[in-house]
Parts: structure tokens; C-alpha cells; sequence
């Protein structure tokens, strides 16, 4: 039995006994990587991610794992191939892999990069409550983005509180503030009609 203030290393050494017991099972390792990840031994997730994949190289949460990893090492180029090699593997069924991509993009600053991958996935999973949620803080990371794309659901639905609330944010973020008082003054003749 294991005491909780040792759970990292009792989780590693369990996974290790998984791997024992299973060594041509690519999950096994998958298990033993995120624990390395987990405790910070990158080269030990990196290995043990590597052996899953020689067992099984068509296994998308491999990638991911790798990902991960990567992005943890600051290899920004490695850990982006990984993602969309991950994000390839699935054909858009894994919308938590564009999440991460995503979400890569944007600590590094690419927010374009981040809100194209996020369109795409929105395309693939359209009610999926991570990818709108990932794509509303990639806009709002882009607040000259955010405000068009916040003009144009204002064009399709105008009573929209919300939008408009979300507009006048985003202009005002960008330092448009006259703009932004504009978005209020249009919601009251809204009203008005």
C-alpha cells in the first residue's frame, strides 16, 4: 500500500508493473509515459511514448502525449507536429487534440494559427462545448478579430445581448472606446423600435 505523499512515484512504479505484465501492449506504455510526463522525467515519457508507438504507431493518444511533452521541453515546431499528427490520426473525432494545438498557438502568440485551428475543429464538432469555449478566448486574444466576428453575428441575430456585450469588450480592449459606446447607443434604438 502505498502512502498519498508518494502517489507520483507508487503511480510510476504500478505503470511499471503494467508494463511488465503487458509489454507488447502499446496502453501500457501510454500509462508509464504520462506518469513520466507527470513527474517531470521527460526522457522517460518521451521513451516510453516512443515504445508505444513502435507497438502501435497509428495510435493517436501517443501523439497527444508527445505533444504534451514537448511543449513541456519548449519544442515548439516538435510538439505542433505532434498535435496534428494526433489531430490527423482522429479525422476531427478528437477535438481535445485542436484544443491543445490551440492552445500552444496561443502561449506562443500565434493567435491566427490558434483561432484557424479552432475553426476547423468548430467545423468538425460543431456543438462541442470545448471548441467554442477554446475559439471565445482565442477571439477575445485577438480583440480587432473578435470585434468582426462580434459585428457579424450582430448582423445575422441584432438582439443579441450577449454579442454585443462581447463587442463593446473587444473594442474596448483595442482602445476603440468611442466605438464601444457606439455598440450601446445602437442597442438602445434598437430598443426604442
Amino acid at each position: 500500500m502505498c502512502a498519498i505523499s508518494h502517489w507520483s512515484e507508487c503511480a510510476t512504479r504500478e505503470a511499471g508493473i503494467f508494463v511488465h505484465m503487458r509489454p507488447e501492449d502499446a496502453a501500457a506504455y501510454i500509462v508509464m509515459g504520462h506518469w513520466q510526463e507527470m513527474r517531470g522525467n521527460f526522457a522517460g515519457a518521451l521513451k516510453a511514448y516512443g515504445e508505444a508507438k513502435r507497438l502501435q504507431p497509428g495510435y493517436s493518444p501517443i501523439y497527444e502525449g508527445m505533444g504534451r511533452v514537448y511543449r513541456e521541453k519548449g519544442e515548439f515546431e516538435r510538439a505542433v507536429a505532434a498535435f496534428e499528427q494526433a489531430i490527423e490520426m482522429e479525422k476531427g473525432k478528437s477535438p481535445e487534440y485542436a484544443c491543445e494545438l490551440a492552445q500552444l498557438y496561443l502561449t506562443e502568440g500565434y493567435v491566427r494559427k490558434a483561432i484557424e485551428t479552432l475553426r476547423r475543429a468548430k467545423n468538425e464538432n460543431a456543438e462541442d462545448v470545448r471548441v467554442l469555449l477554446a475559439l471565445g478566448n482565442a477571439y477575445i486574444a485577438d480583440e480587432q478579430y473578435a470585434a468582426r466576428e462580434y459585428r457579424e453575428v450582430l448582423q445575422e441575430a441584432p438582439d443579441l445581448e450577449t454579442a454585443r456585450a462581447q463587442l463593446a469588450k473587444a473594442l474596448r480592449a483595442d482602445g476603440r472606446t468611442e466605438e464601444a459606446a457606439q455598440v450601446y447607443v445602437d442597442a438602445d434604438r434598437l430598443k426604442q423600435r
